[in-house]
């Protein structure tokens, strides 16, 4: 009896390497575009993924399609600052890992595809929250992010974190900010355009290829 040919796809979700919910952005059900004015926040746009703008500008976000052999992925993120820069400007998205425990002693590894409409920094953050009744929460240092006018593939490990001294409690998470304009680092720009693809977060010192779910996966994830 011949046997069957296995979807690829379906091989690659079983390792569940990534930690990111909805980090190919396919799935939107609020709507595609949303606009966040001073002190606007919310999950809004695509799925999973929660963004605050505290200056006197606005932040963009929209899901967009990507053009054939751009990247691998069928959609990305695009989101637009404009006159955010500033001595207190804070603009961001960032998504919330559930269970804390699952990075005890382990590197974290992030890679994603990014382009923008200019050469520019923005920054990533890592966000460490022990739950309700837990130690306190803490924001770790920014990483630089040089972005061209073309797509690359951005990638950093962080070290791994000893939690053995920290008190957990309920809802805790580890949080990734991905910081689009802010009074930290260099190159920033008051209006640009910044354009993200295959988000993707996993343990251990290697960025693997970009784990691809299904809509249906990634859909019922969002909506747990």
């Amino acid at each position: 009896m011949a046997l069957s040919k296995v979807n690829p796809n379906f091989v690659n979700q079983l390792g569940r390497r990534n930690l990111i919910i909805n980090g190919g952005f396919q799935v939107a059900q609020r709507g595609t575009s949303h606009t966040y004015s001073n002190s606007g926040s919310g999950y809004h746009a695509v799925d999973r993924w929660y963004s605050a703008n505290f200056s006197s500008g606005t932040l963009t976000l929209s899901q967009q399609t990507t053009a054939l052999g751009t990247v691998d992925s069928t959609n990305y993120l695009r989101a637009v600052t404009a006159s955010t820069v500033g001595a207190s400007a804070t603009v961001y998205s960032s998504q919330k890992i559930e269970n804390i425990k699952q990075f005890h002693n382990k590197s974290i590894t992030v890679s994603f595809m990014v382009k923008a409409s200019a050469a520019l920094t923005f920054q990533l953050r890592r966000q460490y929250n022990y739950g309700s009744g837990g130690s306190s929460e803490e924001y770790t240092g920014f990483t630089d992010v040089s972005v061209t006018t073309g797509w690359t593939k951005f990638t950093t490990t962080f070290s791994a974190v000893d939690f053995s001294g920290k008190t957990i409690g309920a809802n805790n998470f580890f949080g990734m900010l991905f910081y689009w304009s802010t009074d930290q680092g260099t190159d920033q720009r008051n209006d640009a355009t910044i354009e993200m693809a295959n988000v993707q977060i996993e343990t251990g010192s290697v960025a693997t290829d970009f784990e691809h779910k299904t809509y249906a996966e990634e859909l019922a994830a969002c909506q747990r």
